[in-house]
This record gives C-alpha cells, structure tokens and sequence, in this order.
C-alpha cells in the first residue's frame, strides 16, 4: 500500500491551507479567471484525498466492509440471469470479465434505441441507457472535441509544436459503433442491501417488460 511521506502530506495541506496552486495568464484576457477557477476546484479536490489518505482508521473500516458488499452485488445480479435468462425480450449486455464483474449493475441489450428506451421506462425496471450518462460518453468531452485543454493556452497539448501531425481531430462521429451499442443498452443500478423481496419485484417487472416489448 503506498503511503504518504510526512514532506508530500506538508507540501499537500500547504496547498489545502492557501486554497491557492499558480497564477498565470493576462487579466485582460479572461485567462486569469479561468486559472482562479481552477486553483479552488483542484484545492478541493486534494482536500478530499488528503482527508481520506489521513483518516486511516476510517478508510479501513470501509475497506473491511468492501467484500461483503461486492459478495451481494455479485449474488443480485446472478439472480437476475438465472431467473430472466431465455424469457421473451431478454438478452443480456455481454460481460468481457464475468468472474471479475462487481454486479454494481444489469445490462440488458436489445435491437432498437427505441425497445431499449422502453424497458428501461417501464414499470418498475428503473433502467437507464448509458448513452445518457453525460461525461461517461465521449461525444460529450468538450475539451477534447474543442481542443481546449489545460488551465491556460501555452499549456494546451492540442497546440504544442511536439504534437503537431499527430491524430488530434476527433468528433462526436468518431465511433458510431460505440454510440449505436449505447442506445441500445439498458443498465439497471444494483444495491448491496436490496431485500429478497425486492430483488424479486425487480426481476419480475424485467419480465414484463421484455415480454411486451
């Protein structure tokens, strides 16, 4: 387990303290405030890690409890391809990793955005399709699609000279294929202290759905 040297945890609650990283850029140009912005959110964020890489003790009393959690999921989401497995409506997302799958979610597939979009509505399912998960998708990565990346230009990759020729122009178009597998998929979010009652519930509103889709 890597730990934090008494330097790197004085040169990280510095930062914490002073809410402050660097200063670059033009006031003129609006490049300070964008800098401004990015010194509190990153101080932030480090405070956050810094408190949980000091709070030990409580980090290793959620790790202790990990395992079980993961042994739920896992149990759960056996038992919907157990029961729902060959019924009407039914096909699975494929899993590239089934004995390492966390169960933290059901992936059902189907042929059309449309059948996807209305299991996933229907009554009692609470599905969602992955396409609507906003960052988690590509054509939604403004900074990479906009080239506009960094906290100031002269730090930007998509304009240093070094990286001139390189494949840098992407679009929301540039993997079709990903994005058609994303309409059509349905994930249904998983908890660890579901009951057998409404494990059950669940997998019968899944029923349902793929039978009148």
């Amino acid at each position: 387990m890597y730990r934090l040297g008494q330097k790197e945890i004085d040169e990280v609650s510095k930062v914490i303290k002073a809410q402050k990283m660097f200063r670059v850029g033009d006031p003129k140009t609006g490049h300070l405030q964008e800098a401004n912005r990015f010194e509190v959110e990153w101080a932030q964020t480090i405070g956050v890690k810094h408190a949980l890489l000091l709070s030990g003790g409580g980090t290793a009393a959620l790790m202790a409890g990990l395992a079980g959690m993961l042994a739920d999921l896992r149990r759960i989401r056996a038992r919907f391809v157990v029961e729902l497995k060959g019924n009407p409506g039914i096909r699975f997302a494929p899993s590239n990793d089934p004995r390492g799958d966390c169960g933290v979610v059901v992936g059902f597939q189907f042929e059309r955005e449309a059948a996807a979009r209305a299991f996933a509505k229907a009554e009692g399912v609470g599905g969602g399709l992955p396409i609507d998960s906003g960052k988690h998708v590509y054509s939604n990565w403004d900074p990479i699609l906009k080239h506009r990346v960094g906290h100031h230009p002269v730090m930007n990759p998509y304009r240093m000279p070094k990286n001139k020729g390189l494949r840098l122009n992407y679009t929301k178009n540039t993997c079709p294929r990903t994005l058609d597998i994303l309409k059509r998929t349905v994930f249904i979010s998983l908890h660890p202290d579901w009951t057998e009652a409404q494990i059950s519930k669940r997998i019968a509103a899944c029923r349902a759905a793929g039978a009148h889709g």
